[in-house]
C-alpha cells in the first residue's frame, strides 16, 4: 500500500513539473522565443523529459532539445537545467 502512494504521488510530481514547463514553453512562443530553459529535478528529470517529448508528439510541434557543450543538460544543484527549442 506505501509504494502504492509513494508511485502515485511520484506520478502527480512528474504531471506537475511537465504542465509547467507546457506553460513556460506556451508563454515563451507568445512572446516571439522559441528556446526555453527548463528546470526538472534530477530524480524525475528523464520521466518528465520523456511525458514532454510525448506531449509535443501527440500535438504535432516540431521541437528539439539543444545541447550545452555536449551535454543534453547540466546539473543544477539538486535539478538538471535543459534547454528546449521549438522549431519552425
Amino acid at each position: 500500500m506505501l509504494l502504492q502512494v509513494n508511485q502515485n504521488v511520484l506520478e502527480e510530481r512528474i504531471e506537475r513539473e511537465v504542465e509547467v514547463a507546457i506553460q513556460k514553453i506556451s508563454g515563451n512562443a507568445q512572446n516571439g522565443k522559441s528556446v526555453t530553459e527548463i528546470i526538472f529535478e534530477k530524480d524525475i528529470f528523464f520521466k518528465c523529459r520523456t511525458k514532454l517529448n510525448e506531449y509535443m508528439k501527440e500535438n504535432n510541434v516540431n521541437f528539439g532539445w539543444l545541447d550545452m557543450g555536449g551535454y543534453v543538460s547540466l546539473n543544477y544543484g539538486t535539478h538538471r537545467l535543459a534547454k528546449f527549442k521549438l522549431k519552425q
